[in-house]
Protein backbone atom coordinates (compact mmCIF):
# COMPACT_ATOMS: atom_id res chain seq x y z
CA UNK A 1 0.00 0.00 0.00
CA UNK A 2 1.43 3.65 -0.83
CA UNK A 3 1.37 5.92 1.63
CA UNK A 4 -0.41 9.10 0.36
CA UNK A 5 1.32 12.53 1.15
CA UNK A 6 -0.38 15.10 1.54
CA UNK A 7 2.44 17.74 1.83
CA UNK A 8 2.04 19.67 -0.84
CA UNK A 9 -1.85 19.57 0.10
CA UNK A 10 -1.29 21.84 3.02
CA UNK A 11 -3.49 25.06 3.25
CA UNK A 12 -5.56 23.81 0.01
CA UNK A 13 -8.85 23.24 -0.83
CA UNK A 14 -8.47 19.70 -1.48
CA UNK A 15 -10.02 16.25 -1.98
CA UNK A 16 -9.66 13.04 -0.20
CA UNK A 17 -11.57 9.57 -0.18
CA UNK A 18 -11.73 6.75 2.62
CA UNK A 19 -13.81 5.07 5.38
CA UNK A 20 -15.82 7.11 7.59
CA UNK A 21 -14.98 6.47 11.04
CA UNK A 22 -15.47 7.62 14.63
CA UNK A 23 -12.74 8.25 17.19
CA UNK A 24 -11.85 9.90 20.43
CA UNK A 25 -11.32 13.29 19.09
CA UNK A 26 -14.24 13.29 16.92
CA UNK A 27 -15.44 11.97 13.02
CA UNK A 28 -12.34 10.89 10.93
CA UNK A 29 -12.18 9.66 7.19
CA UNK A 30 -9.59 6.97 7.42
CA UNK A 31 -7.00 7.14 4.35
CA UNK A 32 -5.77 3.76 2.33
CA UNK A 33 -2.84 4.21 4.21
CA UNK A 34 -4.53 4.47 7.26
CA UNK A 35 -4.32 7.90 7.89
CA UNK A 36 -6.77 9.63 9.46
CA UNK A 37 -7.90 13.20 8.62
CA UNK A 38 -10.05 14.89 10.95
CA UNK A 39 -13.21 16.92 10.03
CA UNK A 40 -13.42 19.89 11.83
CA UNK A 41 -16.51 20.44 13.33
CA UNK A 42 -17.68 17.24 13.16
CA UNK A 43 -18.07 15.55 16.63
CA UNK A 44 -19.11 12.01 15.18
CA UNK A 45 -20.54 10.16 11.87
CA UNK A 46 -23.99 9.72 11.90
CA UNK A 47 -24.42 5.61 11.77
CA UNK A 48 -25.95 6.01 8.73
CA UNK A 49 -22.61 7.21 7.13
CA UNK A 50 -20.09 5.45 9.39
CA UNK A 51 -18.46 2.61 7.80
CA UNK A 52 -19.00 3.97 4.31
CA UNK A 53 -16.58 4.91 1.65
CA UNK A 54 -16.75 8.76 1.21
CA UNK A 55 -15.56 11.57 -0.91
CA UNK A 56 -14.81 15.04 1.32
CA UNK A 57 -13.31 18.31 0.34
CA UNK A 58 -12.18 20.83 2.78
CA UNK A 59 -9.53 23.14 3.65
CA UNK A 60 -6.28 20.65 4.15
CA UNK A 61 -4.41 21.88 7.52
CA UNK A 62 -1.77 20.17 9.89
CA UNK A 63 -2.03 20.96 13.32
CA UNK A 64 -2.22 20.14 17.30
CA UNK A 65 -6.03 19.24 18.04
CA UNK A 66 -4.94 17.90 21.39
CA UNK A 67 -2.68 18.79 24.76
CA UNK A 68 0.88 17.14 23.77
CA UNK A 69 1.48 14.08 26.28
CA UNK A 70 3.21 15.43 29.22
CA UNK A 71 5.61 13.33 32.00
CA UNK A 72 5.05 15.14 35.87
CA UNK A 73 8.06 14.96 38.29
CA UNK A 74 6.56 11.65 39.81
CA UNK A 75 7.10 10.07 36.20
CA UNK A 76 3.20 10.50 35.27
CA UNK A 77 2.10 10.06 31.77
CA UNK A 78 -0.96 12.26 30.72
CA UNK A 79 -3.49 11.29 28.16
CA UNK A 80 -2.00 13.65 25.24
CA UNK A 81 -1.46 13.60 21.16
CA UNK A 82 2.59 13.92 20.57
CA UNK A 83 2.28 14.86 16.95
CA UNK A 84 -0.07 17.06 14.81
CA UNK A 85 -2.86 15.54 12.89
CA UNK A 86 -4.45 16.56 9.40
CA UNK A 87 -7.68 17.65 9.27
CA UNK A 88 -9.83 18.97 7.05
CA UNK A 89 -11.56 22.69 7.74
CA UNK A 90 -15.05 22.92 6.16
CA UNK A 91 -15.78 19.84 5.09
CA UNK A 92 -18.74 18.99 2.95
CA UNK A 93 -19.08 14.56 1.54
CA UNK A 94 -20.34 12.18 -0.51
CA UNK A 95 -20.97 8.60 -0.51
CA UNK A 96 -18.20 7.38 -2.81
CA UNK A 97 -19.50 6.26 -6.25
Amino acid sequence: MEELDFADKINQKTTIQGIAQNASLGAVLMTDDYTPVYLDGIPEWDSSIAESEIVVTGILRHRSIAPKTTINPKGEVSHGVDSDSYILENPTWVIAP
